[in-house]
């Protein structure tokens, strides 16, 4: 693989590179399409020797993808004799594993054809055969299979070409093959809809057929199953033409209109639900929308049972919640209807229920004021306009100025809808979390769960357009530079909004409030301690995107640009999807800025004691789940560590009112994480009062405290080495350090019982009865 990926990037360098100022080959010595052919054709048949091994699939689909870059002509026509009979085989799955891998690699080639013409003919056969290996029995295979098709499919726009073959002159005898083919792709789409289908009923851990795994295991496993559907569904339907997306679009509505799903299976047929609202939303609204809101409607009076949920009424939830992740636009044309249903559950006393409105009602918020790319087709075409030939765009990259990106921006109708949304929902939860705080207004513990809830979905929904509290900054220890700064970031509201303004500020101080209450009288209610954790986090560091999810969406990120780009792609075209999806990263990574570097205020100081003392609780669990945050939250503000250090330190000590939870949870925010320390923190100062405060802590021998005590000096010993900081020379030395620089040829040193004699280029040695001499080349020693 590093042959071949050299290769090509010489070959790029030599042929489509921009001027370099590093050495380039002259032009007699630059590789020739004989070299390249030469270089090809060994290589090919080693690589398809080995594509069917058992070990390193990865590494050789990806020696085929390198290959063909350079010559398709020469490695596709051999990769289809090796791939067609895999696919048919029915004893070996991981040929047709290694098969679709291959294959997936080499999509945009095959589709594209610059050098093999008849490579487009397969492009549609190979879809068709390739939906039998979406198998609920294997997930391997099944996944392959989803990555095969989104490859393909993302490359070539799914529009039914063939009536061309009839009414057009211009085209060639295998452009006539090719759109004939694309006759086949409403049936395609029919059928891959089908194996979906039959994916979401056997997705039940009861009928998966694979019961010697773990709860863990299976949850992945469906995980992995989900995301497979959602994001080949939605790159099939964003590719395809109105006419065909019309008829998917009827089938699923006549499919999941009809049954009711729970569990896995739900959450895997919600996905094709939410594929379907991001492809074309006002269309998939204009159908799930009435449908659920009157479900709702109809179904919300009779749930009366705080245990179990109406399965009907959870279903309808959990579809609207996920077809309303589409544009802002879309969703504000169902305003009434969508805030009735909201009103009618969101305070229900079932758990389930209440959870998944207030998920909807996130959701909702989080389309509403965001911004983000709104289409994600391989090229900027109407598919629908008259005359449009698009197997003649197969594999098409495009350059910089052709990507033209259409954001969805917040309009002021969006805007107002939210600020309606955080009136009539979040404001009435802040009221009752302050008369719970106070003890005017008791709750019960699910009543307060169900308000926490509603108060995260909110503070994290509307995260876009709530801009960072205000207020008078905490002194902390002086700095030549300014420890805050602001990102400018494009916003959706006006500032100075009073609508907006103070609700952050007003959801940390009501929670802060809540959390005091709790450790008071309900410190076991670790559920609320939870959510109040939620809450600080979403209030204090959520903007927009978390980081968790930024580093999600940057690994897919970097998936899909080595399935879609390879080094031998010329300068400055690119997919178009790649493009956008970086676009939408480095939007992304600059709302992440927003929460960074803010001015460390008093409710920044409430909001850090709550996590220390959440930190240091008498429960595992809240201790861990608090200190990640608190450590989060030391890296936003970074002048918060001068505030919250003598409080961490005041834990060490020797004292009876510090429980062992408290001078163990100490350690751990001191040892913070692998990479980092607060005992390693580049400040003397910081240092200093760590060092002592560990010199000085109090004595456990706990192992777990004796292994975070290690941990410590390891971390210590590794960062620092031991530099003497002031050198200390004998008066002894001196003087014969000046002896010498006076003598020039001749030092005599005596030290205890030990002479010795420099004289230019001897040295003599006396030592108790051993004398030593060293003249030239030669040692004499007595």
């Amino acid at each position: 693989q590093k042959l071949t990926l050299a290769f090509t990037k010489r070959l790029r360098r030599e042929r489509a590179a921009r001027p370099t100022w590093r050495h380039v080959a002259p032009r007699g010595a630059r590789l020739t399409d004989d070299c390249v052919g030469a270089f090809v054709r060994p290589v090919t048949g080693l690589a398809l020797t080995a594509l069917y091994a058992k070990l390193g699939q990865q590494m050789v689909s990806g020696v085929v993808r390198n290959l063909a870059a350079l010559r398709d002509d020469i490695v596709l026509p051999r990769l289809l004799e090796k791939v067609y009979p895999a696919l048919d085989t029915v004893t070996e799955p991981h040929q047709v594993v290694s098969a679709m891998l291959a294959l997936s690699r080499v999509a945009r080639q095959l589709a594209a054809g610059p050098r093999y013409a008849e490579g487009r003919r397969h492009v549609v056969p190979l879809l068709l055969a390739a939906l039998p290996g979406i198998d609920s029995n294997d997930v391997q295979k099944s996944l392959v299979t989803f990555q095969f098709i989104s490859s393909v499919v993302s490359c070539v726009p799914v529009v039914d070409c063939s009536a061309a073959t009839e009414g057009r002159e211009d085209l060639t005898e295998e452009e006539r093959e090719v759109c004939a083919s694309t006759a086949m792709f409403e049936d395609f789409v029919l059928q891959f809809m089908e194996r979906c289908f039959t994916l979401v009923e056997n997705s039940a851990s009861e009928n998966t057929g694979m019961h010697e795994f773990t709860a863990d295991e299976m949850n992945t496993h469906d995980n992995l199953t989900s995301l497979g559907i959602l994001s080949t569904f939605t790159q099939v339907l964003t590719q395809c033409s109105g006419a065909i997306y019309r008829v998917a679009l009827a089938r699923l509505f006549s499919y999941m209109s009809t049954r009711v799903f729970r569990g896995v299976a739900g959450s895997v047929a919600s996905k094709m639900c939410q594929a379907v609202a991001h492809a074309h939303g006002a269309a998939a609204l204009a159908l799930f929308a009435p449908h659920c809101c009157r479900a709702i409607a109809a179904l919300a009076p009779g749930q009366t049972d705080e245990e179990k949920a109406d399965d009907c009424l959870l279903w309808n939830l959990q579809v609207l919640g996920e077809v309303v992740k589409t544009g802002g636009d879309a969703i504000l044309t169902h305003r009434d209807a969508l805030t009735t249903a909201l009103a009618s559950v969101v305070h229900t006393k079932c758990k389930d229920v209440s959870k998944s409105a207030t998920k909807l009602l996130q959701n909702i918020l989080q389309q509403l004021v965001t911004i983000y790319p709104v289409d994600y087709r391989s090229l900027r075409k109407d598919y629908d306009l008259p005359g449009y030939l698009a197997v003649r765009d197969w594999g098409r990259m495009v350059s910089k100025s052709e990507v033209n990106i259409d954001w969805h921006s917040p309009t002021p109708g969006e805007v107002d809808w939210a600020a309606d949304l955080l009136a009539r929902f979040l404001a009435p939860e802040l009221e009752a979390l302050r008369g719970f705080a106070s003890g005017t207004a008791p709750l019960t513990r699910d009543e307060l769960h169900g308000r926490l809830h509603v108060v995260a979905g909110c503070v994290t929904g509307a995260g876009a357009i709530l801009p960072r509290w205000t207020g008078a900054a905490v002194p902390t220890e002086e700095s030549v530079v300014p420890r805050s700064w602001s990102v400018d970031v494009q916003k959706s509201y006006t500032p100075g909004d009073a609508r907006f303004d103070s609700v952050r500020d007003d959801v940390a101080a009501a929670t802060t409030a809540v959390l005091a209450r709790l450790l008071e009288k309900f410190e076991d209610d670790t559920k609320s301690l939870f959510l109040v954790l939620k809450i600080h986090r979403a209030a204090l560091l959520f903007f927009g995107v978390s980081k968790r999810e930024f580093e999600t969406q940057w690994k897919c990120f970097k998936a899909l640009k080595s399935l879609h780009q390879t080094p031998g792609d010329g300068v400055g075209v690119r997919h178009r999807l790649v493009a956008i999806e970086r676009s939408f990263l480095q939007h992304q990574s600059r709302m992440l800025l927003v929460g960074q570097h803010a001015p460390f205020t008093q409710r920044h100081a409430e909001v850090m004691d709550d996590l220390l003392t959440l930190s240091t609780s008498h429960y595992s669990k809240v201790r861990i789940e608090s200190q990640a945050l608190f450590l989060e939250a030391l890296t936003a503000c970074k002048s918060s560590i001068f505030y919250v250090l003598p409080r961490i330190l005041a834990k060490l000590k020797q004292d009876a009112a510090v429980s062992h939870e408290q001078f163990k949870g100490a350690l751990h925010l001191i040892l913070t994480t692998k990479r980092s320390s607060l005992a390693t923190t580049p400040r003397w100062s910081v240092i200093h009062d760590v060092w002592l405060a560990l010199v000085e802590a109090g004595h456990s021998e706990r192992p777990s405290v004796v292994r975070l005590v290690e941990d410590l000096t390891d971390k210590i010993n590794a960062s620092f080495e031991t530099l003497s900081i002031r050198d200390e020379i004998p008066d002894a030395c001196v003087r014969a350090a000046v002896e010498f620089e006076t003598a020039g040829s001749s030092v005599t040193e005596v030290t205890g019982s030990s002479v010795t004699e420099v004289t230019g280029s001897s040295v003599t040695e006396v030592t108790g009865s051993s004398v030593t001499e060293v003249t030239g080349s030669s040692v004499t020693e007595v």
